[in-house]
Order: C-alpha cells, then sequence, then structure tokens
C-alpha cells in the first residue's frame, strides 16, 4: 500500500529529526484521518489510529512508548 509506505516515510524522517511522540502520534492521527477522508467505506476501521501508531512504534524500533500518547 503506498499510502502505508508515505506513513512510514515520513515517521521515519520525523524521527530523525527528533520529533516527539506526541508529534509522531498527531502525524499519524492525521494521516488516519486523510486516509478514511478518501476512501469513503474502501478501507477497514478495524484497529483503529491504535492499530497504525503500534506499526509506526514497530518499524521504527521504539520502545517505552505508551500505545496512545
Amino acid at each position: 500500500m503506498v499510502s502505508l509506505h508515505r506513513l512510514m516515510e515520513r515517521a521515519r524522517r520525523l524521527y530523525e529529526r527528533e520529533a516527539s511522540i506526541q508529534r509522531l502520534w498527531q502525524y499519524v492521527i492525521r494521516w488516519h484521518r486523510w486516509l478514511h477522508g478518501g476512501l469513503d467505506g474502501m478501507v477497514s476501521y478495524k484497529g483503529g489510529i491504535t492499530k497504525y501508531w503500534v506499526y509506526v512504534l514497530k518499524h521504527l524500533h521504539i520502545t517505552g512508548a505508551t500505545v496512545q500518547p
């Protein structure tokens, strides 16, 4: 999925620039709104924002962060 790849690229860049966990969380929220705004009924809401947040944390190897800041 191209949009998921872009989410990870942007999150990685933010993390490399030492963005706070709160800043990363805000980005994931905005991305999730964008995803569901343009794809009405075409994507699953299952897992919600938390699913994508955990995905970002795992791929960036961030430990010690809460599920939702």
